[in-house]
C-alpha cells in the first residue's frame, strides 16, 4: 500500500482488503473519514537524522518510485535541465535526505537536478559541487 500526502494510492477495494474493512453501501464517505483520521495521526514532522537501515529503506523506496538504482547514494554534482523540464520529486527527496544542506543552497531552482553515483570515490563535498557550478 502506497500513499502520498494527499491520499492512499490504490483503489477502494484494495484499501478495504488491506485494512480488513467490510464493504458498506457508502464506501466513499468511509474512505473520506479514514483519510481524515489517518491525517490526524500521521506525524507532520520527519526526523532530522536517520540510522543507516532507515536511510537504506527510504532510498530504496524513492529509487523504486523513480526507476533509479538504489545504490546511487553519492552526490557528485548537478545538472540544469532544459527549459520546461524540472527535477523529479524523487531527486528532490533523495537530496533532502542525503544532502540536506546542499539542497537548501541549490534546491531553489526546480530545473537543477542532483547527480548520484554508486561509486563512493565520485562523491564531492557541498563546497566542491557549488564551486563546479560557478565554473560552468
Amino acid at each position: 500500500m502506497e500513499a502520498n500526502s494527499n491520499s492512499l494510492l490504490d483503489d477502494i477495494k484494495s484499501i478495504r482488503k488491506y485494512f480488513g474493512i467490510a464493504y458498506t453501501l457508502n464506501m466513499g464517505q468511509l474512505m473520506k473519514q479514514f483519510a481524515q483520521t489517518l491525517n490526524r495521526i500521521v506525524p507532520t514532522q520527519v526526523p532530522n537524522h536517520y540510522d543507516e537501515t532507515q536511510l537504506k529503506c527510504l532510498n530504496s523506496s524513492l529509487s523504486r518510485s523513480d526507476s533509479e538504482d538504489p545504490t546511487k547514494i553519492y552526490c557528485y554534482g548537478t545538472i540544469m535541465n532544459p527549459v520546461g523540464k524540472q527535477r523529479s520529486p524523487f531527486n528532490s527527496d533523495k537530496t533532502k535526505l542525503y544532502r540536506h544542506v546542499l539542497f537548501q543552497k541549490l534546491g531553489g531552482d526546480p530545473r537543477r537536478s542532483f547527480c548520484y553515483s554508486n561509486d563512493p570515490q565520485k562523491e564531492r563535498s557541498d563546497n566542491e559541487i557549488i564551486a563546479n557550478i560557478n565554473k560552468q
